[in-house]
C-alpha cells in the first residue's frame, strides 16, 4: 500500500501536476462544497469524492487522506492522559497478518516516485525489530536471531531486495536491505488501513 497525502490526491484526481499552485487551486474547490470531502476504499492512488455523511457512515472501508497539518507520528500526543491511553492499547497489532500488512505499508521495495511521503533508507533487521517493539507484543520475547527466522519466511514484499553485509559503529557487519521508507511522520496515518484501530485516529 502507497500512503499520499490530501494534497496529492487532490491534485491526481483533477488529473494535474501535484504543485502548490493546483493544491491552493483544487484544494479550494472541494473545501468550498459543503459536505464534500476526499477519500479512497482500498487504493490510496485512487482518490474518489464521496460526501462526508457516506464517509462517517462506512469509516471502516472508506478512509480519508492526512493532511500535512495533523500527520501523526508513532508517538501520540501528551496531554489526554484518557486519550493518550486510548490510543496506546489500540495501536498494538494482534495478529501476525497485522504486522506484515503493516511492514509492506512502511517499507517499499520499489521506487513509489513520492519523495515527499517516503526517503530511501537501508534498514536491518534490528532496525524492523525496534518499530515492531513500538507496535506490537507479538514480538516483545523475541531476539534478533528469532525474529530473522520468522522474517525470513513470512513473504514481507521487501524481502526480495538483496541484503549486503555493511559494517555498523560497533565493528560488526550487518545485513542491509535498501527500501523506500514511509517517513517518520506519516507512520501513524499507516493504522487507517487496519480496521480495528480506525476510530482511533480520527481527530
Amino acid at each position: 500500500m502507497t500512503t499520499i497525502t490530501r494534497d496529492q490526491a487532490i491534485c491526481a484526481f483533477y488529473y494535474e501536476e501535484y504543485n502548490d499552485k493546483n493544491v491552493a487551486k483544487y484544494s479550494k474547490l472541494i473545501d468550498n462544497v459543503e459536505d464534500i470531502e476526499i477519500c479512497y476504499k482500498t487504493d490510496p492512488t485512487k482518490p474518489i469524492l464521496l460526501c462526508t455523511h457516506a464517509i462517517n457512515s462506512d469509516p471502516f472501508h472508506i478512509l480519508k487522506y492526512p493532511k500535512k497539518s495533523d500527520v501523526v507520528g508513532s508517538t501520540p500526543k501528551q496531554g489526554n492522559t484518557k486519550k493518550d491511553a486510548h490510543l496506546k492499547r489500540c495501536i498494538f497489532f494482534t495478529t501476525l497478518g497485522q504486522v506484515i500488512a503493516f511492514l509492506d505499508a512502511i517499507y517499499l521495495p520499489e521506487n513509489s516516485n513520492n519523495t515527499e511521503v517516503y526517503e530511501k533508507k537501508g534498514i536491518s533487521m534490528n532496525d524492523v525489530l525496534s518499530l515492531l517493539w513500538q507496535h506490537t507484543k507479538l514480538m516483545s520475547e523475541s531476539t534478533v536471531i528469532g525474529f530473522s527466522r520468522w522474517y525470513s519466511t513470512s513473504k514481507i514484499d521487501f524481502m526480495d531486495i538483496p541484503a549486503k553485509r555493511k559494517p555498523v559503529a560497533t565493528g560488526q557487519k550487518v545485513s542491509i536491505r535498501q527500501v523506500y521508507s514511509l517517513k517518520q511522520e506519516y507512520i501513524g496515518t499507516v493504522y487507517q488501513f487496519f480496521n480495528y484501530v480506525f476510530d482511533c485516529f480520527i481527530s
